[in-house]
């Protein structure tokens, strides 16, 4: 395996949630298209957003496997995203995030 976690690329998203836009269920792609594939198990390509609650757009994305880079989500066309949190950062405040778009009472 190549040095994946070397590999700065910001453009890159690694984090997004499953089932609809506002979802509060994030996931993290695994870089490896071994743990890729294990990932996948189970899931449809089209399970996965670009989530408002991370500060997406909401959009559709798609799971890309490589093998000589980081497998990683990708916008579908066109993209006119300005989400900055795209690492594995961004599922772990996920519920930081969410209690922050909490109406207050």
């Amino acid at each position: 395996m190549t040095g994946f976690a070397d590999e700065e690329d910001t453009r890159k998203v690694q984090t997004a949630v499953i089932g609809r836009a506002g979802s509060d269920t994030p996931v993290f792609l695994p870089y490896d298209q071994d743990e890729f594939d294990l990932f996948m198990r189970g899931r449809s390509r089209d399970d996965f957003y670009c989530g408002t609650l991370l500060g997406g757009c909401g959009k559709k994305l798609s799971a890309k496997r490589y093998t000589e880079k980081k497998c990683h989500f990708a916008h579908r066309p066109p993209v006119h995203c300005r989400r900055t949190a795209n690492g594995e950062a961004a599922r772990v405040h996920q519920p930081a995030l969410l209690l922050a778009a909490l109406p207050r009472t």
